[in-house]
């Protein structure tokens, strides 16, 4: 088959994949844009890009030793040299305290693929009302320069994770002055939600850094058509378009390098036990989101004994978007205001 059928076929079996947050790819071959070097030549390329990314057994165990002003530091400097915008830069919400009060926990939210970190804001606004701390972390080649994107990886990606939890950690120590450090929780969606589950379940961790955890629409049981994408993981500066909501997306496409670290950690964390991942947590799902599958999710739970999941339905009817995307469930345009009430509701309480 030449090379333009086989990209319209796999075009047209990707228009439907709704997307890590959220990719469709237009089915036309001229559509599919990317940088045309060679396999190997792209491949070298990625490989030089993350051969300076600490791997997880050279993080600091457990976060160990980690100092909050420098890490927030390290994180400013190296994401303004990857070219993110102010607003899409790992940031700090504080807590909305009454005088005299103690915060109740620090938490990580992070975005999924493609994603704007900053369209996790209106989450992390209702976190900070409840009284937490809330690192929002933004994951390479989301901060407005595509270019980081033709060369991330699962080893980038673990990195901004560690870094961002270990914030989180380091605060929760220094906000609880000499008394137990504060609870840190995390709430994740799609690829963010898969990232962390991978980060807490390598040589980074001995245990568990959130004392519990959210994830919307985790990309860890994926429908089978996703995968289709993974025909062209020789090609990871190529970009597919994307026609999800324009201003929700982080480019305009999304590159086969970051679907290749997403079916990575993927990969990675499935080939494992989730022993560090068996900590209270509330996976919120739509039955009929485009990429992640709710049965699927539902057999992943059971299959690796994960008893302290739980699962909410969503429901998306009176949603505020323009038309509706039913794995993009992370704002108050996602649903009804009704809806939007009782996620947020059962996720407060559900948080310690």
């Amino acid at each position: 088959m030449g090379t333009g059928i086989a990209l319209v076929v796999l075009a047209a079996l990707c228009w439907s994949l709704g997307g890590l947050g959220i990719h469709l790819v237009e089915a036309s071959p001229l559509a599919i844009k990317g940088h045309r070097a060679s396999a190997s030549a792209s491949a070298s390329a990625s490989a030089s890009a993350s051969a300076s990314v600490a791997s997880p057994a050279q993080f600091a165990p457990n976060c160990a030793g980690v100092d909050a002003q420098t890490t927030l530091q390290a994180i400013q400097a190296e994401q303004a040299a990857q070219g993110h915008t102010e607003s899409e830069r790992t940031k700090l919400f504080p807590a909305v305290l009454l005088p005299g009060a103690s915060p109740r926990g620090v938490a990580v939210v992070v975005h999924g693929l493609n994603l704007r970190p900053s369209r996790m804001d209106d989450l992390a606004r209702v976190l900070v009302a409840a009284g937490f701390d809330v690192v929002r972390a933004a994951l390479s080649g989301h901060g407005g320069n595509v270019q980081t994107a033709t060369t991330v990886t699962r080893a980038r990606y673990l990195a901004d994770m560690h870094a961002a939890v270990c914030w989180a950690v380091a605060r929760a120590r220094g906000r609880s002055g000499d008394v137990r450090p504060l609870p840190v929780v995390l709430v994740g969606f799609s690829l963010g939600a898969l990232v962390s589950q991978d980060l807490v379940n390598t040589e980074a961790f001995t245990r568990s850094p959130f004392a519990a955890q959210i994830l919307f629409a985790p990309a860890i049981a994926v429908k089978s058509l996703a995968h289709t994408v993974r025909a062209l993981w020789f090609w990871p500066a190529l970009s597919l378009p994307s026609l999800s909501l324009e201003e929700y997306r982080a480019s305009p496409g999304t590159t086969l390098a970051a679907y290749n670290a997403l079916f990575a950690s993927r990969a990675a964390l499935l080939a494992g036990t989730l022993e560090r991942s068996r900590v209270p947590t509330l996976v919120f799902a739509h039955r009929d989101d485009e990429l992640v599958s709710l049965a699927g999710t539902r057999a992943l739970i059971e299959t690796k004994g994960l008893v302290s999941w739980q699962v909410d339905v969503v429901d998306k009817a009176g949603h505020g978007q323009s038309r509706a995307v039913n794995h993009l469930i992370i704002d108050q345009r996602s649903f009804a205001a009704s809806e939007w009430h009782r996620v947020t509701a059962r996720l407060l309480a559900f948080l310690p």
